[in-house]
């Protein structure tokens, strides 16, 4: 699956921030976006591709703040029609759609994003559907907090089997990243990934894929692209996947990415794949998710966490002074669900 593709010209943002340091964007919601449609066919010319849509755009603005900002119902264009054809098919290859790109903005601070329903644009009969990201991000010493994403699907127009597109919830790329408090769900098509890891010195943190539903190699967790280094990833919870829960990279060592204080429920594939593990790790756990996918009380993924490190913000059970931290996008917040204490 490769999702990299640089900034197109062609691509249409409905909110766009370049060149811009320091710049803050807070407590804004994109709401029902469409891109254009590609061109149809005319003389000398096949029918285009449809505009790629994405909600938020940050490019080249180092520092840059987004903060509370949601980004609902993106839409990428349709490719274009043939000429002649009386039937109601786009033959042009379809838009890819973003939730939300901060792209080359170093040391850039993102807090409260909220993304769903992003669909790419339908292509026709001999090309492809485009590709759907919910949240893309590179820079060096980027720092992302509290993020959802969800309910990302590939075009339903779809006709050629082998053109699917593709589905990635996060994608992160850079050096000395701190990911934390990450919740995707709810995704489904073909080829579909829930986080996607490039670089060096990164820490994810707090992190559940829950439901992620692939026909064709994927439904994965967390995938670390080729040649990243020191990937730590800790007090995650992968649930209900249609494939492995983390995928290292075949082509870098064991020892680049360690798995620590995670769990794991019915995930179809392997818990990990070439990566280095703590025993706890490959232990299952039922989060028994609430309406608003918070822990049950009685979910064994509570206090599942590291028993060492601090906890103040979770609750405590009434009878005791001592807490330990669940796994999941909750873990280590005052929304994470207090256990009672143990016999």
């Amino acid at each position: 699956m490769r999702l990299d593709r640089p900034v197109n010209p062609t691509d249409i943002a409905k909110v766009t921030v370049v060149g811009c340091p320091g710049a803050v964007l807070r407590d804004l919601t994109v709401r029902h976006y469409e891109a254009p449609a590609g061109s149809d066919e005319y003389e000398g010319s096949g029918p285009g591709g449809g505009h790629g849509a994405t909600g938020v755009l940050v490019q080249d603005s180092p520092g840059a703040r987004v903060e509370n900002v949601s980004v609902r119902d993106v839409q990428a264009g349709h490719g274009g029609r043939r000429r002649g054809c009386s039937c109601n098919r786009h033959e042009g290859h379809g838009g890819w759609a973003y939730g939300m790109r901060v792209v080359g903005s170093s040391e850039a601070v993102l807090s409260g994003i909220h993304v769903r329903d992003v669909r790419p644009g339908p292509g026709g009969l001999f090309s492809t559907s485009g590709d759907v990201v919910g949240l893309t991000v590179t820079g060096d010493e980027v720092s992302i907090d509290d993020v959802v994403v969800e309910r990302l699907e590939t075009s339903r127009e779809r006709v050629v089997p082998e053109h699917p597109g593709s589905i990635l919830g996060v994608d992160v790329g850079g050096e000395g990243v701190t990911i934390r408090h990450v919740f995707v769900r709810d995704f489904a098509g073909r080829r579909v990934g829930g986080v996607r890891l490039a670089g060096a010195n990164i820490q994810l943190s707090a992190y559940t894929a829950h439901d992620l539903r692939g026909e064709a190699g994927g439904g994965w967790g967390l995938y670390v692209q080729p040649d990243a280094e020191r990937v730590r990833v800790h007090h995650a919870l992968f649930a209900s996947l249609s494939h492995d829960a983390l995928v290292n990279d075949p082509d870098n060592e064991p020892r680049d990415v360690l798995l620590a204080w995670s769990r794991t429920h019915a995930v179809a594939g392997a818990p990990t794949r070439n990566a280095s593990v703590d025993e706890a790790s490959v232990d299952v756990c039922d989060p028994q998710f609430d309406f608003d996918f918070g822990l049950d009380p009685a979910s064994t993924c509570v206090d599942a966490g590291d028993p060492d490190l601090p906890c103040e913000d979770e609750p405590s059970w009434e009878d005791t002074d001592h807490c330990v931290l669940d796994v999941g996008h909750l873990s280590g917040t005052d929304l994470a669900r207090a256990a009672a204490p143990r016999e």
